[in-house]
């Protein structure tokens, strides 16, 4: 009885402060219908489109909304690559690397579907590792493959994805109470 009367109290209290998840309020910000695009560098366009797919998936898993044709969104998401870079992290017991940090920044450009564009560069980073050697063998080779960098990259991006988000979720709870 005094757990369901704790749980019950706990509730209360988050439901009365006014607390709201990030997804209600980029609901609030964010129209159903989104157009994703990725401007292309061309001197790495790899990139670019590892980028993109891993924003487009964001969209659709992680706000739940439907890509669109640019003439027919209400939200229009432009992301230009601002700096990709992998950094060792870690390092075999013959001083090889196993282990890399990817980052990448963006800068997004969104224009809302009240019209309202906004710039805001987020970061994110993925965490992978090189598991390149076998039993007692020394593999050298700590160059990381083109999928390997792919996945890091993808990765890296939702997580920008999810900065973009969560600024947008505070500037929705910042017009809301204006």
């Amino acid at each position: 009885m005094l757990k369901k009367l704790i749980i019950f109290f706990g509730v209360l209290m988050i439901l009365g402060c006014g607390y709201k998840p990030v997804s209600v309020l980029t609901k609030e910000i964010i129209a159903q219908n989104v157009y994703v695009d990725v401007v292309i560098k061309k001197s790495d366009p790899a990139n670019s489109v590892a980028i993109k797919d891993g924003i487009r998936e964001a969209v659709i898993k992680r706000l739940n909304r439907d890509l669109s044709s640019q003439s027919d969104a209400d939200t229009v998401i432009i992301a230009n690559i601002v700096n990709v870079a992998f950094a060792p992290t870690s390092f075999d017991r013959f001083g090889f690397v196993n282990a890399y940090e990817a980052q990448v920044s963006i800068d997004y450009k969104v224009k809302l579907s009240s019209g309202e564009p906004l710039s805001i560069i987020a970061t994110g980073k993925s965490y992978f590792r090189m598991n390149r050697q076998v039993l007692d063998t020394i593999y050298t080779d700590s160059v990381i493959t083109n999928q390997d960098r792919y996945n890091a990259i993808a990765e890296a991006s939702k997580e920008s994805f999810d900065e973009l988000i969560a600024k947008l979720a505070l500037k929705g709870y910042k017009l809301k109470k204006d």
